[in-house]
């Protein structure tokens, strides 16, 4: 039984502690964002295809990234 407790106990803590660390700072936020503004300021420009393409990529991996950490919390704060 005590067994069982903790157990319980030590899980519970485990992913407390993930989803305390799953969530990204305001500067690595900050970061991210500036780098989507990037990307997104470089394709408004123009280019060749192939550059469009790789920008296009690189703008979607910071935004996935964005996302995973859940840079939303700080939104209001961002420049």
């Amino acid at each position: 039984m005590n067994t069982t407790i903790i157990t319980t106990l030590l899980l519970a803590l485990s992913i407390s502690a993930h989803a305390v660390k799953s969530q990204a700072s305001l500067s690595e936020c900050q970061y991210l964002k500036d780098r989507i503004d990037y990307y997104t300021d470089l394709r408004r420009k123009g280019g060749s295809a192939q550059r469009m393409e790789r920008w296009r990529d690189r703008r979607r991996e910071y935004q996935e990234e964005y996302d995973r950490v859940k840079c939303h919390y700080w939104r209001r704060k961002l420049s």
